[in-house]
């Protein structure tokens, strides 16, 4: 049902998502697995609420997934839950210094387990969140981390590609011209995943509009 709900996750069929991670949590909540509870609640918030836009009901299960997460002392559930309630910070806006706070706590938590893959998505949200700042040096720094954090797991390459186009648009940000159009479309040629669709097209028009 996991993994199920990872894939439907990816391919954005968002309500097929919630389901299979819905049923995989009646299942901890059957067990009786506290990190399994505090972790399935966080990605059900991370996969559906946050990727919907209900970021009220986000905030809502994020909150309760950390707390759990807290309780249950295991790095995992906490590496997760830290890093959804830094989504739900960035999303809010208002709270970028908190955003930063717990991404940071989920991406130290998951690169000391060696849980790469997550450490990449605690990465790219502090990308984002300090290109919102207007940090773009620190923004760019961070998309070279979440291409590392997806070369160390061997995993994903269509997000190592996306790291690379979020690295140039900040270089084009700050100023930089001299920047190779064709290779950057190729990223979206070698996409792979859907959920990473939107996200190409719109650095790629930033990249165009700053190039004039």
């Amino acid at each position: 049902c996991f993994w199920s709900g990872t894939m439907q996750f990816y391919n954005c069929d968002f309500e097929k998502a919630r389901n299979s991670i819905r049923r995989t949590l009646d299942i901890n909540i059957a067990a009786k697995s506290p990190w399994g509870i505090a972790t399935l609640k966080a990605l059900l918030a991370f996969f559906y609420h946050y990727y919907t836009g209900e970021l009220n009901s986000f905030k809502q299960l994020s909150s309760e997934a950390l707390n759990a997460a807290k309780e249950s002392g295991d790095p995992v559930s906490k590496s997760i839950s830290h890093t959804a309630y830094g989504y739900v910070c960035y999303a809010k806006s208002r709270h970028l210094e908190d955003a930063i706070n717990h991404l940071r706590e989920g991406k130290d938590l998951s690169e000391r387990i060696g849980f790469y893959v997550w450490a990449g998505i605690a990465w790219t949200g502090l990308a984002d969140t300090y290109f919102e700042k207007a940090e773009y040096r620190k923004s760019r720094d961070c998309y070279d981390q979440l291409s590392r954090s997806m070369k160390q797991a061997r995993s994903n390459p269509s997000f190592v590609r996306f790291a690379d186009l979020g690295i140039a648009r900040c270089d084009v940000t700050l100023g930089k011209r001299d920047v190779e159009l064709p290779c950057l479309r190729e990223v979206a040629e070698k996409n792979r995943i859907r959920l990473a669709e939107g996200w190409i097209c719109n650095f790629l028009g930033e990249i165009l509009l700053n190039l004039g």
